[in-house]
C-alpha cells in the first residue's frame, strides 16, 4: 500500500476537504491505480493506493487536490489534463457541436453565472469551454441552438438505493427504462445529473447542476 498525505491548510484550496467527495473526484480522475482509502488526521489528508503511483498518477492526484472545491468555487477550475484543450472562442468551440469539424456527444455544468461545457474526444482530445452568462450573444446562441430541449419525456420517478457508497444518492427512472436523473448529497451540496434526449429517444447530452442544501 503506498500513502500520499496532504495538508489541509497549505494544499487544499479553500483549506476544507469532504472525504467523501474526494472519492468521487479521484474516481472521475485519470488515475489508473484503484483507491483504497482517505483518511484525515488533523490537518493531514492521506490517499492510499494499493501500489505507488507512477509519476503521471501523482500529478493528476496533485490536480485532484488543487481543484478541490467543496465550498463553491468562485471561478471555474480547469483540469489541467493532457487529454483536454480548453477552447476560448465560442464560435471555434462550438464547431465541435455543430457539424462544422463534428457534432459531438458533450454535457453541460450549470452554474449561476456561467456554463461550463465538455465534449466528448475528438481525435483523442476533449474539449472544454467556459460560456459566461455576461456574454449574451454566445449564450442566446447556445440556448437557442444547442441546450436540450425539456422535458420531452414525462419521468416514472423510482427510487434506488445506491450499493457502493453510503451517500444519499437516488436515480429516476422513465417508464420505458432510460435514467431520467441522478441525485448525490455529498457535505453541502446536491449534485443532479439530467439525461436529455430527443423525441426520438437518443440521448443527447447530460446537464450537471450543483445545488447548495
Amino acid at each position: 500500500m503506498a500513502d500520499y498525505t496532504y495538508s489541509i491548510i497549505n494544499d487544499f484550496p479553500q483549506a476544507t476537504a469532504v472525504l467523501d467527495l474526494l472519492v468521487i473526484e479521484v474516481g472521475n480522475s485519470l488515475i489508473s491505480e484503484p483507491l483504497l482509502a482517505i483518511n484525515q488526521a488533523g490537518d493531514d489528508v492521506s490517499f492510499s493506493f494499493a501500489l505507488a503511483l507512477s509519476a503521471p498518477d501523482e500529478l493528476l492526484l496533485d490536480d485532484v487536490v488543487a481543484n478541490h472545491y467543496p465550498l463553491g468555487a468562485a471561478t471555474p477550475s480547469v483540469a489541467l489534463r493532457s487529454d483536454f484543450v480548453v477552447d476560448t472562442v465560442w464560435a471555434d468551440f462550438k464547431k465541435y457541436l455543430d457539424g462544422t469539424i463534428a457534432s459531438l456527444y458533450f454535457y453541460t455544468q450549470v452554474y449561476s453565472d456561467r456554463y461550463v461545457i465538455i465534449t466528448e474526444a475528438h481525435g483523442g482530445l476533449r474539449h472544454q469551454y467556459t460560456l459566461p452568462f455576461t456574454d449574451v450573444a454566445d449564450k442566446t446562441d447556445y440556448d437557442t441552438n444547442f441546450a436540450p430541449e425539456q422535458p420531452i419525456r414525462r419521468p416514472y420517478e423510482q427510487n434506488l438505493e445506491l450499493s457502493f457508497t453510503n451517500k444519499e444518492s437516488e436515480i429516476f427512472y422513465l417508464v420505458n427504462g432510460d435514467i431520467d436523473r441522478m441525485e448525490v448529497t455529498v457535505g453541502g451540496q446536491k449534485k443532479i445529473d439530467q439525461f436529455n434526449y430527443d423525441i426520438d429517444g437518443n440521448l443527447i447530452s447530460i446537464t450537471t447542476t450543483l445545488e447548495a442544501i
